[in-house]
């Protein structure tokens, strides 16, 4: 495919003329853009997948190249099978190659093939990148069609932060410059992410005794399932994503498959999301069951801020509560013979297959402030 190519600029003139658009003989789109501008010019976030697709009628062989330089030509090669946008020196490179594989790379019946593709993190940001499809088409003098050329920019897209936090292990998450979440009315450029399954702010922690003395008086905390926890074959990773469709900086901590300590009871799975607006959310599968510990869930300013007590959290999510300045939101789950469990009642985990959704709703101050007031939806 690419001595094809190589051979067909050398047999036609360099001209500038109007572009080969994409069209029903052959057409090249990613992530749904690729019509009749020429050129198609999107934009791609690295660490996400997008989607690439070639059509071009039924049960056609075709191959995907990308510019060897990145960029488009700066004239454009006229070919018996459309117009030749990407620079033939040095050539360019085959990135998918039905030529050679006409069976995995064909439009097939349905007269189009698309796959989704994840922009490698590595792949740098500002970066440019110059795609064309070659399709055959059986009615063309040349046996094949050229589909219009996509001009690809890349973006920042999320930054996912994996860790190794073994036994009680804690790390902090620095924000991109820029970024800042507001908890309880403060805003952070960091935070602080433990094994336990809770996150600080303003500085670390490990304990895995939850308390609900720790809860109201150490630090401020968001525990979507504060109990002893080990990381052993489980993942515990931070996503930060800066630039969102949204406009809406946003950051995501993930703990998947960690372990009761002592590796008795169930693997857990849970999450946080929270933004740069305040607005937060603590998720639980349904599949995320009990731990053999005491647990304590929730969010709260610390430093002896919240005099609030424990809530039933399963039905608070009903009734859209407004909370007081510096209210607290916290639920202290297990077992009356547990130790170190005070509450005279068994109090069951029951929020598997849930989310809690929080919004700060102004503090009194004026309406556009940061709020130290949250309300549940």
């Amino acid at each position: 495919m690419i001595r094809r190519i190589a051979i067909l600029g050398v047999a036609c003139c360099a001209t500038l003329v109007a572009q080969q658009p994409n069209s029903p003989q052959a057409a090249l789109v990613l992530d749904g853009q690729g019509g009749l501008v020429w050129p198609a010019s999107i934009a791609v976030r690295n660490g996400l997948a997008s989607s690439i697709a070639v059509s071009g009628g039924p049960n056609r062989p075709f191959a995907v190249c990308a510019s060897a330089t990145g960029l488009l030509a700066v004239g454009a090669v006229v070919t018996g099978g459309g117009t030749c946008d990407l620079p033939l020196a040095p050539a360019p490179i085959v990135v998918f190659d039905g030529f050679a594989q006409p069976t995995v790379f064909n439009t097939g019946s349905g007269s189009t093939w698309s796959l989704p593709v994840v922009i490698p993190s590595s792949v740098a940001v500002g970066s440019r990148h110059a795609f064309q499809a070659i399709v055959a088409t059986p009615a063309s003098p040349t046996g094949w069609t050229l589909s219009g050329a996509t001009d690809v920019a890349v973006q920042q897209g999320p930054i996912t932060t994996t860790f190794a936090l073994g036994d009680d292990g804690v790390l902090p998450v620095p924000l991109p410059a820029g970024v800042a979440i507001p908890f309880y009315g403060t805003s952070y450029t960091s935070l602080f992410v433990c094994v336990n399954g809770f996150v600080t702010f303003g500085g670390p922690d490990s304990d895995f005794t939850p308390t609900e003395f720790e809860f109201n008086f150490g630090l401020p905390r968001l525990a979507p399932f504060w109990t002893d926890l080990v990381q052993g074959s489980g993942a515990v990773r931070a996503i930060v994503d800066a630039s969102p469709p949204s406009g809406i900086p946003t950051v995501r901590i993930e703990w998947s498959g960690v372990s009761d300590f002592g590796g008795a009871g169930f693997t857990h799975d849970f999450a946080v999301d929270i933004d740069a607006l305040g607005a937060l959310t603590i998720s639980w599968p349904v599949t995320n069951f009990a731990s053999i510990y005491s647990t304590l869930i929730g969010m709260g300013p610390g430093y002896g801020l919240s005099q609030a007590g424990i809530k039933d959290l399963g039905t608070l999510r009903t009734q859209a509560p407004l909370g007081g300045v510096n209210e607290s939101f916290y639920e202290w789950f297990g077992l009356a013979s547990m130790p170190g469990y005070t509450p005279g009642v068994n109090r069951p985990y029951d929020l598997a297959g849930l989310a809690l959704h929080f919004l700060p709703s102004g503090s009194g101050t004026t309406p556009a402030s940061i709020s130290t007031r949250y309300v549940m939806y």
